[in-house]
C-alpha cells in the first residue's frame, strides 16, 4: 500500500489565502453596507447609529461573508486554470450548482442583515432617535427624555480559556425604551466626546452593578464611571 501524498506547503499556503483574503474584504464591504443601511435612517446630524439587533445582524453578517467566499473560491477554482490545475485537483469537487446555493444562501443572509439594520438607533445632536424592529415606526427623543443609565459586561469563556465581554450601555429613556449604544464599542468610543456634550446637564441615575469583574474591557472606565 502506498503512503498518501502530502500536498506540497506552498499550495497550502495558496488555498488558505484563497480562502482568508476573501472573507476579510467580503467583511469589511458587508459591516460597511450594513452600516450605511443604518445612516441612512437617520437624520442629518447623527454622529453615531447602530442596530438594535446587534445578534441578528451579527448571523447576516457571518454568512453572508461565508457564502460569499465559498462561491468566489468556487469561481476562482473552476475559471482559472492555474488554480484549477493545482488546488482544484486536490479539494472537494463541486459542480456549478454550488454556485447558485452560495448565491440563495447569500441573498438569505443579505436579507437577514439588512433586517437587522432596519432596527436602528440614531444619536444626534438635537435629539434621539430609535426603532425596536424594522416594522415598527421610528421613535423620537430629546437627550433630556433621558431618565437613567445602566452598563453592563457580561465575559463569555471560549476555547483555550479565551473568551469576549457582552457590552451594554443602556440609555434607559423615561417611556422605558432601553437603548444600548455599545452594539459597535469601537465606533462609540470615537464619538465619546460627543456623547458626554450631550449628557451634560442631563439629570439620570447611573448603574453599573451589571459590570463583572472579570470583564476584559479595555475601556471598563466607561462602564464604572458615570458622565
Amino acid at each position: 500500500m502506498g503512503l498518501k501524498k502530502k500536498k506540497p506547503f506552498l499550495l497550502t499556503l495558496a488555498d488558505i489565502a484563497l480562502f482568508i483574503g476573501p472573507i476579510l474584504l467580503f467583511v469589511f464591504v458587508v459591516m460597511a453596507l450594513f452600516y450605511r443601511v443604518e445612516l441612512s435612517q437617520c437624520p442629518a446630524d447623527t454622529f453615531l447609529a447602530g442596530t438594535t439587533k446587534e445578534d441578528l445582524q451579527l448571523v447576516g453578517l457571518v454568512g453572508l461573508c461565508l457564502s460569499l467566499t465559498f462561491c468566489f473560491r468556487h469561481l476562482a477554482i473552476t475559471r482559472v486554470p492555474a488554480l484549477n490545475a493545482t488546488i482544484g485537483k486536490s479539494g472537494l469537487k463541486f459542480g456549478d450548482w454550488w454556485i447558485w446555493v452560495t448565491l440563495g444562501m447569500s441573498l438569505s443572509f443579505a436579507a437577514l442583515g439588512v433586517m437587522a439594520s432596519l432596527s436602528v438607533y440614531c444619536l444626534g445632536k438635537t435629539k434621539i432617535t430609535y426603532r425596536d424592529s424594522p416594522q415598527g415606526p421610528m421613535q423620537s427623543y430629546v437627550w433630556q427624555d433621558i431618565a437613567g443609565v445602566q452598563t453592563g459586561c457580561h465575559h463569555y469563556m471560549g476555547f483555550r480559556g479565551r473568551g469576549r465581554d457582552n457590552i451594554a450601555y443602556n440609555l434607559v429613556m423615561r417611556d422605558g425604551a432601553v437603548i444600548n449604544i455599545m452594539d459597535n464599542p469601537r465606533y462609540t468610543e470615537a464619538v465619546w466626546p460627543a456623547i458626554l456634550a450631550q449628557l451634560d446637564n442631563v439629570p439620570f441615575w447611573f448603574n453599573h452593578a451589571a459590570v463583572e469583574p472579570r470583564c476584559a474591557f479595555p475601556r471598563e472606565d466607561l462602564l464604572l464611571t458615570r458622565p
